[in-house]
């Protein structure tokens, strides 16, 4: 449970880092009046305390104003000692830090198991003495996180102490002049190490000694950054929206192209198979006189006498069967054509007994076109 709350401690304070850098930028494009009433509505008054006495800063806007100094160890209130100018900037201000000076403030770097990390604070009270030089009952303290090395299982932690009896005649004073701190702190750079780095500010003033803000303002400051949030999650999700509604868009043209496209490609196929066909049938013609044409030839060339009882073409081979009385002499007598090319017999030659005429197969090669031309005398 404490581990959650702490996550959620550091997540709240990066949030108000980013809520403070970015109203910063916008409040710099504000017009010059508009920038100074804002600022005065959001200016942080800055006690340096000193020994003996104290030094008061406005910071707002970018901008830092010395409001005078003041004398702890008198009785004289805010009146005596500051102007009137300053003393109504000091009422307006809405944030009140005090920043203790380099001798009033401890830091030391500690090394823990990272198991200790869920109830740090309790760890620390408890090893106070052992870190520094004090009771954990006289001092106040606070600590941040300054990074973690997974393989060892540890954490490194700064620790800073402030004795109490010094900060408490600060605190007091201060509330005697109705001034009461939000928080209590020290410059970065007089910490041990210089510098944490963008980690969660120090703040020494205990808890229950913190004021509490004004809920109504606090509303409204929730719903402010809430709007805020809403519209920069706006800013960052609109045009992603319009980007996909576009890529759907042109998913559905592109998908729609392709389909067009395959169509396309698949006539295209279609047609370029059909022409070949075409062209091949076409060749084919060209290569090879007609059926008729061979009918004709072979009509003219055998003799009355000779009969054929089969005619069979296949590409550029023909085979023919039939009866002859002397079938020894049409092997002559086709070879004289110019349509037939290599003519042979296909098997023996055999005799009918019934009409006694000579059984034939013939086989030969079909002649180009050029050649039945040549024949026909074209």
């Amino acid at each position: 449970m404490r581990a959650a709350l702490g996550s959620f401690h550091d997540l709240g304070v990066r949030i108000g880092a980013f809520w403070r850098w970015w109203s910063g930028e916008l409040g710099a494009m504000l017009p010059g009046a508009l920038r100074r009433v804002f600022s005065a509505r959001s200016s942080r008054l800055v006690v340096d305390a000193e020994q003996g006495g104290a030094t008061l800063t406005l910071e707002g806007s970018g901008r830092v104003q010395r409001l005078g100094s003041l004398d702890l160890g008198l009785d004289a209130g805010l009146a005596q000692q500051l102007e009137p100018r300053s003393r109504a900037l000091v009422r307006r201000s809405k944030e009140l830090v005090i920043r203790l000076p380099p001798a009033d403030v401890m830091s030391t770097t500690v090394v823990l198991p990272a198991a200790t990390q869920e109830n740090l604070r309790d760890v620390l009270a408890f090893e106070m003495d052992r870190y520094t030089p004090f009771r954990v009952d006289h001092v106040y303290y606070d600590f941040r996180v300054l990074g973690s090395d997974p393989e060892r299982r540890k954490i490194r932690v700064q620790l800073v102490v402030t004795p109490r009896q010094r900060l408490n005649g600060v605190l007091e004073r201060l509330s005697r002049w109705g001034l009461k701190p939000h928080a209590v702190t020290v410059r970065e750079e007089d910490l041990e190490g210089g510098p944490a780095g963008g980690g969660a500010p120090i703040n020494l003033l205990p808890r229950d000694r913190r004021p509490r803000r004004n809920g109504a303002r606090s509303r409204w400051n929730r719903m402010l950054v809430a709007l805020a949030v809403a519209l920069a999650v706006a800013v960052i999700t609109i045009p992603l929206v319009r980007k996909a509604r576009l890529v759907d868009t042109l998913e559905s043209d592109v998908a729609q192209a392709r389909v067009a496209a395959e169509a396309a490609q698949r006539m295209r196929t279609r047609l370029k198979e059909t022409t070949e066909e075409v062209s091949f049938l076409a060749e084919r013609k060209r290569q090879q006189p007609a059926v008729i044409d061979l009918l004709r030839e072979l009509t003219r060339l055998l003799p009355d006498d000779t009969w054929l009882l089969r005619f069979e073409l296949r590409e550029d081979r023909l085979k023919i069967q039939g009866e002859s009385p002397t079938a020894s002499t049409l092997i002559s007598i086709i070879e004289s054509s110019e349509l037939f090319r290599d003519p042979r017999f296909g098997a023996p030659v055999t005799q009918n007994p019934r009409s006694g005429l000579e059984r034939f197969v013939i086989t030969a090669r079909v002649a180009g076109p050029e050649a039945g031309a040549r024949e026909q005398g074209v």
